[in-house]
């Protein structure tokens, strides 16, 4: 809980600054479309600017969202419960009237007869017991699963350069540049050189050159949490992810 709260001071914080300066914050208002609130739901702020770890400022929204999250914060707007969501809706219009740079307000407005993009989040344990209930039995309801069926699967394979992930290995070494996992030291011969290595920046997008320096050995399970959300989290904001697991 104590990530939580220091979310809330800087959430607190930002909301503040956005009222007293909201020139400067201005065009990153005018594109946020997630937000998040304290406890009494007086003071909101685009989910980006709540950082990684309760204080910093996030490069990127996806990220950020991912992140909270992964606290326990969920998005109103999908819960079922009207009155509910018709009164985080109001505290959150209140507060955008404080805004006198940018319609926030309309913005929303716009977005909710438009495609619906918009998110308010409020931590999972504000929100009424019976909202609780419904969603952490969400998942739970389906009594029986289909297994065992066979299908075709369509595999995208991205075609890598085996002498740079060679080289990546020699300067870069075998530990994991996340968690510090090394296949060797823990199995042995049998793991001797294996090691993942994770591209920086994404290389989906077909073919490009690209350096040494743009590539870092992790392993397999850091690996998939840097590629899991939609958005591709850097070394340092998964690194930050199990610090503050630790921290615990």
């Amino acid at each position: 809980m104590e990530i939580i709260e220091e979310a809330y001071k800087t959430i607190k914080e930002r909301s503040n600054s956005i009222i007293a300066n909201d020139d400067e914050w201005k065009r990153e208002i005018a594109s946020a479309k997630n937000y998040i609130c304290t406890p009494d739901m007086q003071y909101w702020t685009f989910g980006k600017s709540v950082g990684i770890n309760g204080n910093s400022y996030h490069k990127d929204g996806g990220t950020a969202k991912w992140w909270l999250y992964n606290l326990g914060f969920t998005n109103v707007l999908k819960i079922k419960d009207e009155a509910y969501k018709s009164k985080v809706v109001k505290a959150f219009l209140d507060w955008s009237k404080k805004v006198d740079s940018f319609d926030i307000g309309a913005k929303f407005e716009k977005d909710q007869n438009a495609n619906s993009r918009f998110e308010l989040l409020v931590h999972q344990s504000l929100l009424p017991k019976k909202i609780q209930i419904q969603i952490n039995t969400k998942d739970k309801t389906q009594q029986s699963f289909d297994e065992g069926f066979r299908t075709e699967i369509v595999k995208e394979v991205t075609k890598r350069n085996k002498k740079l992930i060679g080289f990546a290995k020699d300067k870069y070494g075998m530990d994991c540049k996340v968690c510090g996992f090394n296949f060797g030291k823990t199995y042995g011969a049998y793991g001797d050189g294996f090691i993942e290595v994770h591209h920086l920046y994404p290389i989906s997008k077909g073919i490009r050159k690209t350096k040494i320096e743009n590539l870092r050995p992790v392993c397999a399970n850091c690996h998939r949490m840097l590629h899991r959300g939609s958005v591709l989290l850097s070394i340092e904001e998964l690194k930050a992810l199990i610090d503050q697991r630790r921290m615990k």
